[in-house]
């Protein structure tokens, strides 16, 4: 591989790592913004996904990215080990089923790029296992009103409905990325 492969692919990884934290940072506006933070940067962070897996060929593409989100959010102390342990493992599993359809295939980033954007999705689970402490840890860092509205979004309707709009909408973002960055 190229030097100017290298720093692009760096270069994208960085643009991927951006695109997940711009989505969660919309949660300071709302709380809705913050547990339907994985629905945007599902169709955000496709587009770098498409990029890389047009250029990186072999296996690890969604391990990469999804542990370059999760040590950047472990240094900003964003995340615990087990989170972060969830989503690497989301972003091994994508690599799985991209590695059985064919690295080379475009069909096999269709596939495997939807399960890659339910990883940020690990950071809010501790909303629906364990609400009361969800809530209480959101009291103490952005106020009561915002806290009743996470409380209201911990129902298991929530979390069918995020995950659903999450891999939807990662269906969604990499045909039309395939389409916008090329085949």
């Amino acid at each position: 591989m190229e030097k100017k492969t290298i720093i692009g692919i760096v270069c994208v990884v960085v643009v991927y790592v951006l695109s997940v934290l711009g989505a969660s940072l919309l949660g300071f506006l709302s709380a809705y913004f913050w547990v339907g933070s994985p629905i945007l940067a599902s169709l955000l962070c496709a587009f770098s996904y498409a990029w890389l897996a047009r250029r990186w060929r072999k296996s690890g593409l969604a391990t990469v990215l999804s542990l370059a989100v999760v040590l950047f959010f472990l240094a900003c102390g964003e995340i615990d080990l087990k989170t972060a342990t969830i989503a690497v493992m989301v972003g091994v599993l994508s690599d799985v089923v991209r590695q059985m359809m064919g690295t080379d295939t475009a069909e096999s980033s269709f596939w495997a790029y939807p399960i890659l954007a339910l990883a940020p999705i690990a950071w809010f689970i501790p909303l629906w296992t364990n609400p009361q402490n969800y809530y209480e840890a959101t009291i103490e860092e952005m106020g009561q009103d915002y806290a009743n509205v996470i409380l209201t979004l911990s129902s298991p309707w929530s979390f069918a409905f995020v995950v659903g709009a999450t891999a939807l909408l990662g269906f969604v973002g990499i045909r039309l990325a395939r389409v916008l960055v090329g085949k």
